[in-house]
């Protein structure tokens, strides 16, 4: 089963999904750090957005609430991605020793 055109494709041992580009930049970029902590505005800076937190991109609006393609991105993220708020930190430990797959690549 091959992702649509434009999304990342992550794997890990219990998670296959799907995300749009924009969320997605993040994953990798976390993922590439294999499982050490960064600063949220590293992470931001290397995948080219303008935000201070990665969280800040999977936020679900309002009128999307309630539908699964608009919160599995920041379900997934919420289960990927540990947070040191105090810090600034962010970390993806499930990454360590692992490789990540940009499905555009495939």
């Amino acid at each position: 089963l091959s992702p649509p055109s434009g999304q990342w494709y992550v794997t890990h041992s219990t998670l296959a999904l799907l995300m749009p580009v924009r969320e997605g930049a993040t994953i990798p970029l976390l993922w590439s750090f294999k499982g050490e902590p960064v600063s949220g505005e590293r992470v931001m800076q290397r995948a080219g957005l303008d935000s201070d937190k990665p969280i800040d991109l999977f936020k679900v609006r309002t009128r999307d609430k309630g539908k699964p393609e608009a919160e599995r991105p920041l379900a997934a993220y919420r289960s990927l991605v540990v947070t040191e708020r105090r810090e600034g930190l962010y970390s993806m430990p499930c990454a360590m020793g692992n490789s990540f797959i940009n499905a555009k690549e495939q």
